[in-house]
């Protein structure tokens, strides 16, 4: 007949396992990572070098969106690494040392960040707006990513106390509230990313009215300014647009597992919608 302590070695000896795995598998990750950004900082470099402006930018937005993913897989191997060493310790007294620096971002970071960015928007100081923002966007992750991870250990500490102590924790309620926080968080992100779709679609429409005239006219230097423009909007429209469908897609299923609701998401080139 098995004991509580075996149970509770056998739980966290399995919890040892899938630490470690996640643990290995985010190393690996953060390694490739760094080897395509110095691949991708070796051709921003030669593009920078030879004066290729329009390659340039574009490798700059690719470095800033891998370094970002490259730091949230960091902090995601950070938290493994702890509880790695946690359970190590409780199941075979060893005390191991994470040699490794990680910032963990709080609220008050975040909000102090805010406050930074909108200072420097207030200002006009356009490059400290763009770091800020990849930073507030990066630490953004960080946080809810810590969020997730907490809320899965508190679905452990219910399960082990169920095993250990006979305790039948409801955590229904707690699920409830988090689902319900976060239809509410997904629904106003959603609203906000149509709003800016709308916006750069009139945007586009107008451009490309100036656009036409231009071309009309046979003036190549405001034809050639304009396509660039319109190139540009177009690429951010339709980032909003995939956020936005991103943001629809968690909508339909948080209100099916709260609600039962059945919601279709109509989609077409230039416009997004729930539909009941």
């Amino acid at each position: 007949m098995t004991t509580k302590s075996d149970n509770l070695a056998s739980v966290q000896t399995a919890a040892l396992v899938d630490a470690e795995r996640k643990f290995k598998r985010a190393c690996a990750q953060v390694n490739l990572l760094n080897a395509q950004l110095e691949e991708m900082q070796t051709r921003y470099q030669r593009a920078k070098d030879d004066g290729f402006r329009s390659f340039r930018y574009n490798l700059r937005l690719k470095l800033a969106c891998n370094e970002g993913v490259r730091n949230m897989y960091y902090e995601y191997a950070y938290a493994q690494a702890e509880i790695v060493v946690e359970l190590r310790r409780q199941l075979y007294g060893e005390e191991v040392d994470i040699s490794m620096c990680s910032s963990k971002p709080s609220n008050a970071q975040l909000e102090e960040m805010q406050g930074r960015y909108q200072r420097a928007k207030d200002d006009g100081f356009r490059s400290f707006r763009y770091n800020l923002r990849l930073k507030l966007a990066c630490n953004e992750g960080v946080r809810n990513m810590y969020y997730e991870y907490a809320y899965a250990q508190a679905e452990i500490v219910v399960e082990l106390r169920r095993q250990l102590y006979g305790e039948e924790v409801d955590i229904s309620d707690y699920l409830a509230s988090v689902q319900t926080a976060a239809l509410v968080d997904a629904e106003r992100k959603f609203e906000r990313a149509c709003a800016q779709v709308n916006l750069l679609n009139a945007q586009l429409e107008e451009m490309q009215a100036r656009y036409q005239r231009a071309k009309d006219e046979g003036l190549r230097s405001f034809r050639y300014n304009l396509r660039l423009k319109l190139a540009c909007n177009e690429g951010v429209r339709n980032m909003y647009y995939e956020y936005a469908y991103a943001q629809a897609e968690i909508v339909v299923e948080l209100r099916r597992q709260l609600y039962g609701e059945e919601v279709d998401i109509v989609s077409g080139n230039d416009d997004l919608a729930l539909d009941d």
